[in-house]
């Protein structure tokens, strides 16, 4: 039965619920209002201890201590503690030196800068080699007198050219070989800018183990542009060069022309003055006139001429000489720029098809933190070199690959799990776990892999002998390394007495004799030891 509701009644309710509304909203403009007041008595300026306030004041504490600490941990002058931490006072206030602490603090630096010299046997990277070359482009070899003298020699040698000419045209012609040397420096140090050594990248190849291949694309990047700057540097040096050659040339020619003209002139001026003279006419001991010049023009004038050649042939020939080794050095950096641009398209695909695979090679199948070794699925079967680096990440974080440690195979077993050491760990409040996955950019479970010789071998096989067994195990033997090759096996004279690659002292030699070894190390490739590739083989 449906309920009667009277007219009086609608009105009550609809009068109730006007008035429920009308309060609802004076509730909710209040609240707001409130809401404001207190958020400006918050930020007001006479409430200097608000939260906002405090939490951005300590913001900029933390800040500017991060910033002291930075600028002491780059402190990079180890001449002394005071003097250099003067500049700090306005945030860290200096006392009294602390011997100990200063000892402490040297000490420390002492190891940084060892840790960051060669250590016996490690390779140069190609980075250090493009500085090591610019270091010679600026200052010459460290034996004077031999080979290229360096464009700071030069441009000393030129400033003093300018300060000694005898002529404005000399002064001028020196003048714009300081600028344009002093250009070309500026350019060249411009070109080593942002190479400094990263702990991705460092100077000695022996410190790259690891490296994922983003990081090396970036570095061979930046190097390209290096080398790409160094040659434009040079270019602009051989035009400037062969520019003053040009204009040094021509503008002897024409002093000599010039000379050779007044010359011809004055005597024939002469001539021509005395022809009717009597034979009895009276000749002044002391000629004046163009007598007078033509008398110093015989004196002085072949003399200067001569000088003038020969200071003309002198600065030619040395401009020649200069533009010759300039030209050599651009056609030695060029041809590195070429080298750099195929291992850069090289790299670039290798990275390419790494990220479009990136799956996990394997998974963690038992851990022992205690002794930092892990065990893996993968084995001999699915061509595991001992010495591969892999990465570890947890599948529970949303699908997300992130890096919590980097391991490193040390055992490899025909069967069951092969035995990896944890070399670092990246997230210490996420330690490994079983089930764990694992990958490595460049590894691919089951490929063959690409391996070349450099050497001879001196152990059970021969080198027919191993490439005729790596073919046979579904590998590619290679003659001559190229982009392709996975790992070099060294033989005699690379293997050194600590058991690394490349650490004997036949090594010198060796590698000049062996241009694998040059081109693997050229290319990044991986340098493994005769040993290893017996176990890889399994040859016992």
């Amino acid at each position: 039965m449906a309920e009667f509701v009277t007219r009086a009644e609608n009105t009550r309710r609809l009068i109730v619920i006007v008035v429920c509304v009308i309060l609802d909203t004076l509730f909710i403009a209040g609240g707001i209002l409130w809401f404001k007041n207190a958020s400006d008595i918050e930020n007001g300026e006479k409430n200097s201890k608000s939260i906002v306030r405090l939490q951005a004041k300590v913001k900029e504490l933390e800040d500017a201590n991060r910033a002291s600490e930075q600028n002491v941990i780059e402190f990079a002058q180890p001449i002394g503690w005071r003097t250099h931490a003067s500049w700090t006072t306005d945030r860290l206030v200096t006392g009294a030196l602390n011997p100990e602490e200063l000892k402490s603090f040297l000490n420390e630096w002492a190891a940084e800068l060892n840790a960051r010299a060669p250590k016996e046997g490690e390779r140069e990277s190609m980075k250090y080699a493009f500085l090591k070359r610019v270091k010679f482009l600026l200052d010459g070899p460290e034996r004077p007198g031999v080979g290229f003298p360096g464009l700071e020699k030069l441009k000393t040698g030129a400033r003093d050219k300018e300060t000694a000419a005898a002529t404005e045209a000399d002064k001028k012609f020196w003048q714009n070989e300081v600028a344009g040397l002093t250009a070309c420096i500026d350019a060249v140090k411009a070109a080593s800018q942002g190479l400094d050594q990263t702990p991705e990248m460092p100077l000695w190849t022996d410190r790259t183990d690891g490296m994922v291949l983003r990081k090396l694309f970036e570095e061979l990047e930046k190097l390209e542009a290096a080398y790409l700057a160094l040659s434009k540097a040079l270019q602009d040096r051989l035009d400037a060069v062969a520019k003053a050659e040009k204009t040094l040339g021509a503008d002897g020619q024409a002093a000599v022309e010039d000379a050779r003209k007044k010359l011809l002139k004055t005597i024939t001026d002469l001539v021509g003055g005395n022809r009717d003279a009597k034979s009895g006419d009276a000749v002044p001991k002391e000629p004046g006139g163009l007598l007078s010049d033509l008398r110093k023009s015989e004196e002085d004038g072949p003399k200067s001429v001569a000088e003038k050649e020969i200071e003309l042939k002198k600065e030619l020939a040395e401009q020649r000489e200069q533009s010759k080794r300039l030209q050599q050095f651009k056609t030695e950096n060029d041809l590195r720029v070429r080298d750099l641009e195929s291992r850069i398209n090289w790299f670039r695909h290798r990275r390419e098809e790494a990220r479009e695979r990136r799956e996990p090679d394997g998974e963690i199948v038992g851990v022992e933190n205690g002794r930092q070794i892990a065990y893996i699925d993968l084995l001999h079967k699915d061509r595991l070199f001992r010495g591969t680096k892999f990465r570890v990440y947890s599948p529970q974080r949303g699908g997300i690959k992130v890096d919590k440690a980097e391991i490193e195979v040390v055992e490899v077993r025909e069967s069951g799990t092969s035995v990896c050491a944890v070399t670092r760990i990246i997230d210490a409040s996420d330690p490994l776990r079983v089930g764990d996955r694992i990958y490595n950019e460049v590894f691919e479970r089951g490929r063959p892999r690409y391996i070349a010789i450099a050497g001879r071998l001196t152990g059970r096989l021969s080198n027919d002998e191993a490439a005729t067994l790596i073919r046979k195990f579904g590998d590619h033997y290679q003659d001559r390394v190229d982009q392709r090759t996975d790992f070099l096996v060294v033989g005699e004279g690379y293997d050194g007495p600590d058991g690394r690659a490349g650490t004997g002292d036949a090594d010198t030699s060796g590698e000049d004799d062996d241009p694998n070894f040059r081109l693997a190390r050229d290319w990044g490739v991986k340098i493994i030891l005769e040993r290893t590739l017996y176990e890889y083989l399994g040859v016992k």
